[in-house]
Parts: C-alpha cells; sequence; structure tokens
C-alpha cells in the first residue's frame, strides 16, 4: 500500500484495519505513507493502520515525509501497529520519521506502555511528519505495537 498525497479518510469494517489487513487475512504487508493527510480508524480489535484481529503481523510501515497521520485503533488495538490476538513479534517494523505523538490506553492486558512489544520501532524526529496515534478503547495500553492476545 503506497500513499503518496491526497487527502485520505479509511474505516476498518468489523475487524479489519482501517489501512492494511482483515481478519484471519495476510495482515497489514508494506505500507509506505510519504505524503497528504492520512486518517485510520480501524474495526473492532484491529489497528487503525496495520493488521486486523488474528490478522497475523502488522508489516512494515513507514511514514515519511510531508504528511500528516491520524490513526486510531479498535477496541484493544494500537492506531499503529498489529490487531488483537495476531501474537508476540507481530509488529515487525514501524519507522516514522517526524514529530510523533502517541494517545495512551488504559487498563486490560495491553503489551506494553507506549511502544508495546514488536521487533523494531524507530521514531525519528528529523522529517517532516506528523503522527497522532492513539490507542482503542477497552484496555489497550499501547499507541503504537501490538494490540491484546
Amino acid at each position: 500500500i503506497n500513499i503518496s498525497g491526497g487527502a485520505v479518510t479509511a474505516t476498518g469494517g468489523y475487524v479489519g484495519a482501517g489501512i492494511g489487513g482483515s481478519q484471519h487475512g495476510a495482515g497489514g504487508g508494506t505500507i509506505n505513507i510519504t505524503g497528504g493527510a492520512v486518517t485510520a480508524m480501524g474495526g473492532q480489535y484491529s489497528a487503525g493502520i496495520g493488521s486486523a484481529y488474528n490478522g497475523g503481523a502488522a508489516g512494515i510501515i513507514t511514514i515519511n515525509g510531508a504528511v500528516q497521520v491520524n490513526a486510531t485503533g479498535g477496541d484493544r488495538c494500537p492506531g499503529i501497529g498489529s490487531g488483537c490476538n495476531a501474537g508476540s513479534g507481530s509488529a515487525n517494523s514501524i519507522s516514522i520519521f517526524g514529530t510523533t505523538y502517541t494517545g495512551n490506553g488504559s487498563g486490560g492486558n495491553g503489551n506494553g506502555a507506549g511502544a508495546g512489544s514488536p521487533k523494531t520501532i524507530t521514531i525519528n524526529g528529523s522529517g517532516g511528519s506528523k503522527v497522532i496515534s492513539t490507542a482503542g478503547l477497552d484496555g489497550t495500553k499501547c499507541a503504537i505495537g501490538e494490540g491484546n492476545y
């Protein structure tokens, strides 16, 4: 998935990511966002950008360039990363170049505070991106990373 400009609004349906995979699917694949204004909201138990419930790895997510991203996860999921029940290490590689603000969840059994437990998260303040990532309701503790499982 490549987004390089324009205004994109994506809302996942029942157990589907706003941008990425769906339930029992192949995860998010490779997602590159390099321009425009992107708003993504995950469906139930799914990430805003990444994978969905039982959807496997979130894939490789890169946000870089003159872009504004506002991603919100569905219940028990991060705004950016993997869906609920995707398993440990399911947010393979998330790279964000720019100024990043993250929301946080509360309570429940989320996978860590802030960054969850993916293999790699890189946040580099030198790029032009502005990213707002907000955890979903019902016990998510991370805004970027992995959903509950």
